[in-house]
Formats: structure tokens, C-alpha cells, sequence
């Protein structure tokens, strides 16, 4: 194996531009070549004063690594190398890893509202990269478009696999409820115990997050809606479809607690949609949004469609194709 280089030997820090659960993110830059060319590196936080705990690698680092490693695609966030701030290392902040830079995640590019033909590109590249991580037996368990990031290149690419894991292809044991923000987090994750403990879910819970996400970028007002289980329930409920088909509602702790969907808050999923999405010409992409959010979007995780198989959708056969690079 070769030996790790020590950062300051060959990269210049530039400004810290993100914070995440265990790691910051800085661009840098490679000694010698132009700022055009900057990268990110992520490194471990520093431990709060007062903790005494031994020097040890955080296992998010650890899982993002291995993912880095061993999923190498196009559209997932490319591993430079891992560096060395101190050598020898005297702790656990003292280890980063860089990686290609990104130019922005894909909420604020769809900030100012999106076309059909750039959610296209979006959802192609991210189910491209699920399918790469799918193949390997490897849950994402965190696609939102947070995570959702715009290259350099004008691709979309998946990032942050600090809460990936290794699974069957269709079911794991001993799974975190809490993953996903609420928005994006599938029903079979969020029908669990509040109160912890272990759960199964697989690679299906990708294609809702990534449902909901292409769904947040065409209407980025539902994430100020979703502010609770309860409200994302009702969200669904009105949506979506009858939330009593999801499998575990029943024994969900809000439906013990005596919660019940209430009246109509939110519009069918094709009037959402419709609210949000202008007309081209004289086809409206609704439908299409709509059927392929639709094989993404069912309570029963079997009946999701699979990353492959939504790759073959008839909404990417169908005018406007999709661009051939995002550009904000």
C-alpha cells in the first residue's frame, strides 16, 4: 500500500466552504497548478474540549472511505487520495481525504426553479450512480439533494456515504432508523419505534429518497411543509396515496398514539406538479414527471421500481432529452 502524502506538501488550503456530522470541507488547492483546478478535502473534526476519549477514526470516515475506494463512477463524487495533516498522525483529525470539487449541491441549483430537460440530466446521472452502488450490494441510506452534487463536468453526482452499508441484495438486518432527513426518508424508515433501535430495510429506500428529491426540486416549498412524522404522514396521505397501504402504518407510533390523516392539506401528486411545471410547447411534461416519480414513490418497498430498471423509463425517451451537462 502506498504511503499516505503529507498534506501540506502538496496542497494549499483555500476557505472551508461546509460542516457535516463528523468532517469539514475545504477546497485546496494543488501546489503548482492554477485555482482552476481546485479540489475538496474533507477532514475529521477536532474533539471538544474536554473530551478524553482514545485517538480513533470515526466510523462514518471509515464507511465513506470504503465506499470511495471501491464505487468508481462518473456520477459519484470521485476519491483523489487520502492525506496526513501531521506526520506521524497524533489523532483522528489528523487524516483527510480529498476529492473532486463540485460547484454546487442540486437544491440550490434548482433554487430558481428547474426545466424538464435539466431534471432529466438530474435523475439520470443519480440513477446511474445507484445502480453502480446498487450492483456492488451498497445502500446509500442519505440521497437528498443536499448530497446531490453538480461537478465541474455539468453531471450530477452522488457524495457523503458516511452512512452507506454493505447489504443483500434485497433486505438487511440491524439497520438505523435515523437516517435521511425527514423529507426524503422512506416509509418502510420512517414507520419505526421513535425510540431506537434496529430495523430492516434495503436498497429500495434509495429510490424513495431519490423520488422525493427530484420531487423537492421541482417544488422546493414541500420541505417548509414537512416539518414532523406526522406531517410528513398527512404530506403522503394527500399526495401520494392512502398512507393505510404502507406497510407498518398500522403499528406506527403515531397511529398508536391515536394520530389519523386529517382532512385534505396538500394537492394530488399530478396537481402538485402541474402547480410547479410550465408546459413546453404543446406537450406538458407532467405526465412524464409523474410516471417516474410514481415508480419510485410506492409504500411497498418490492414495488419500486429499480435503479436499472427506471434508467429504461419511457420519461427519458420522451421530448425534451435531457442536457447533455447542467450549467447554472
Amino acid at each position: 500500500m502506498n504511503r499516505m502524502r503529507l498534506f501540506h506538501d502538496h496542497y494549499r488550503a483555500v476557505t472551508v466552504v461546509g460542516n457535516g456530522a463528523y468532517g469539514q470541507i475545504r477546497l485546496v488547492q494543488p501546489i503548482g497548478k492554477p485555482v482552476t483546478e481546485l479540489l475538496a478535502m474533507k477532514q475529521i473534526n477536532p474533539k471538544k474540549d474536554g473530551d478524553s476519549r482514545p485517538y480513533q477514526l470515526p466510523i462514518p470516515f471509515i464507511r465513506e472511505l470504503l465506499v470511495l475506494h471501491q464505487a468508481r463512477h462518473p456520477c459519484l463524487v470521485r476519491l483523489e487520495e487520502v492525506v496526513i495533516i501531521n506526520d506521524p498522525p497524533r489523532s483522528a483529525e489528523d487524516f483527510g481525504f480529498v476529492m473532486e470539487r463540485a460547484s454546487m449541491d442540486a437544491a440550490t441549483f434548482a433554487g430558481g426553479g428547474v426545466d424538464v430537460n435539466e431534471l432529466k440530466r438530474v435523475a439520470l446521472d443519480c440513477l446511474s450512480g445507484l445502480a453502480h452502488l446498487h450492483g456492488l450490494g451498497i445502500v446509500h441510506r442519505d440521497v437528498k439533494p443536499a448530497n446531490m452534487l453538480i461537478g465541474t463536468d455539468g453531471r450530477c453526482k452522488l457524495c457523503d456515504y458516511g452512512l452507506a452499508r454493505f447489504v443483500t441484495p434485497h433486505d438487511a438486518n440491524n439497520m438505523s432508523p435515523n437516517v435521511c432527513t425527514l423529507t426524503t426518508r422512506a416509509p418502510e424508515v420512517l414507520v419505526t419505534e421513535e425510540d431506537g433501535g434496529t430495523i430492516s430495510y434495503g436498497l429500495p429506500a434509495d429510490l424513495w429518497s431519490l423520488g422525493m428529491s427530484l420531487l423537492v426540486m421541482v417544488v422546493p416549498a414541500i420541505v417548509d411543509q414537512i416539518r414532523s412524522v406526522e406531517g410528513t404522514y398527512q404530506f403522503l396521505h394527500d399526495t401520494i396515496g392512502p398512507i393505510e397501504g404502507c406497510p407498518g402504518m398500522m403499528e406506527s407510533p403515531p397511529y398508536k398514539r391515536g394520530w389519523r390523516p386529517g382532512p385534505r392539506v396538500h394537492p394530488p401528486l399530478r396537481e402538485l406538479l402541474a402547480s410547479a411545471m410550465e408546459e413546453e410547447g404543446e406537450v406538458s411534461p407532467v405526465a412524464g414527471v409523474e410516471g417516474l416519480l410514481r415508480g419510485m414513490l410506492r409504500y411497498t418497498p418490492g414495488d419500486r421500481l429499480t435503479a436499472a430498471e427506471l434508467l429504461e423509463h419511457g420519461f427519458f425517451k420522451e421530448d425534451p432529452p435531457a442536457v447533455d451537462t447542467l450549467v447554472y
